[in-house]
């Protein structure tokens, strides 16, 4: 992989994942600053500031970036000028990352509720009580939605009414954003990685990993990658949860990996991002940070973007120069984890 440009922001960590849309970047930082950048050149369009801590990544489309607040609040900004539309006061912290469907906005909040909004307006137009604190984020096709909890359950909810389709009771809390792909939903709990049918919530398989999950799942036609917190990276079969191969790296992985052609990338917080053949296991990329990285990669085209834990974004061309406009969700491969999955 061959870095063409970088861009300090500020001095604070870049949890959020970096969002690709029509030539530009949107990213948050600890800060609380939201930018705006040029994608070929690293150059500001703008930038503001909210007052509180950027975590979760923004969703946008044509009219619209949403960003949700740690502390409180989701903010609606113009994409082009960064003129804020509206701002929905929502009184309770928000980590999960906003997805844009059908002109709503969906989010989980710490106060256990997953909450839909009007696009236009910010208005709530339904809310959907768990029992627990909401740090997941949630994965939509199709007129379903997909959450976790931190009450040890995995829901699935119409998009339309927020009524609950089914859920399926996990044995640990569920904070990793959910990947769908065709009939399945990849739900993360600890240590456990589910397979579960979409329509009705009934396990196809279960994987345990040797320590926490912490990041959510890249997934394709054959394969399913997750990194743990104990420093390991994992391959396994996506139809049958079959284990194929292991990557040790010298510390965590928070980063959530991506799936492209027959590649697979996935940063960590050895400082490290890999590039992995994805038929193989084996490392055929590598680039040092110097720092950890929290921050998932977005793509777009030939190249992706990804954050470090001191403020500065990084655009990279990938190792194999695919150029491709990936059909992901609002230019965000974190939202699904698969750069393949249209939802």
């Amino acid at each position: 992989m061959k870095i063409l440009w970088t861009k300090k922001l500020d001095d604070t960590p870049i949890y959020s994942t970096p969002v690709i849309f029509n030539g530009k970047i949107y990213v948050g930082t600890n800060s609380g600053r939201i930018y705006c950048l040029d994608l070929s050149s690293g150059e500001s369009v703008w930038n503001c500031e909210i007052g509180q801590e950027l975590v979760s990544s923004p969703s946008v489309n044509r009219y619209r970036v949403i960003f949700g607040g740690y502390t409180s609040d989701i903010y609606c900004f113009d994409p082009n000028s960064g003129v804020t539309k509206w701002i929905s006061k929502i009184g309770t912290g928000i980590s999960s990352s906003p997805a844009i469907y059908r002109n709503r906005i969906y989010f989980g909040a710490d106060n256990g509720r997953l909450y839909c909004l009007d696009i236009k307006t910010g208005d709530v137009l339904w809310e959907f009580k768990t029992e627990k604190e909401i740090n997941s984020s949630p994965a939509i096709a199709n007129g379903r939605l997909i959450v976790g909890s931190e009450d040890y359950n995995v829901y699935c909810l119409s998009t339309a009414n927020g009524k609950l389709l089914w859920k399926y009771p996990t044995e640990f809390w569920v904070r990793a954003t959910p990947a769908i792909y065709k009939d399945q939903v990849f739900v993360m709990s600890f240590t456990n990685l589910c397979s579960l049918n979409i329509k009705n919530g009934s396990l196809i398989w279960q994987y345990g990993a040797e320590t926490e999950i912490g990041n959510s799942p890249a997934v394709d036609r054959d394969l399913i990658v997750f990194g743990d917190l104990f420093g390991g990276i994992y391959f396994l079969k996506s139809r049958s949860g079959e284990f194929i191969y292991h990557f040790k790296t010298d510390r965590d992985t928070y980063s959530s990996p991506v799936i492209i052609g027959s590649e697979v990338y996935a940063g960590s917080n050895d400082g490290y991002i890999y590039c992995f053949n994805k038929n193989t296991g084996k490392v055929i990329d590598k680039y040092e940070m110097k720092t950890s990285i929290a921050s998932s990669l977005a793509i777009s085209g030939s190249q992706f973007i990804i954050g470090d834990a001191h403020g500065n974004l990084y655009c990279f061309e990938l190792t194999d120069n695919y150029a491709h406009d990936w059909p992901m969700y609002r230019g965000n491969l974190a939202r699904t984890g698969c750069a393949k999955n249209i939802i």
